[in-house]
């Protein structure tokens, strides 16, 4: 759970999208060590500029992750990261795919056909 933490938490930075979170996941080894990078190390990062920095280390994306982490239980809802086993394989091969599916119930999304 405390992981799911910062993997909410990346997809509600500010100026930064799918491309990008997932450069940061890259540059810096998982979710939480973006959040555990200092402003230097971010902006060594390649498209990771001083505002950017500036919204990782503000720690509002991590106050908002809380809240959602919070809806997600009320309502019995999960979280698939892109690097998760049960993550769409055809998914995962696009860059700009959303880095965090949400679903409720049962679902194998990785089967040769859904519907």
């Amino acid at each position: 759970m405390d992981d799911l933490l910062y993997k909410i938490a990346l997809t509600l930075i500010p100026q930064v999208g799918p491309v990008t979170a997932r450069n940061l996941v890259s540059y810096c080894g998982g979710a939480r060590a973006v959040f555990e990078a200092n402003g230097r190390e971010l902006q060594k990062i390649p498209g990771i500029g001083p505002a950017i920095a500036r919204n990782i280390l503000s720690r509002e994306a991590l106050e908002r992750a809380e809240q959602e982490i919070a809806f997600l239980e009320e309502h019995q809802i999960q979280a698939l990261f892109y690097l998760d086993d049960a993550y769409p394989r055809r998914l995962r091969n696009f860059p700009d795919s959303p880095p965090i599916l949400y679903y409720k119930g049962q679902a194998s999304l990785n089967t040769e056909r859904i519907a």
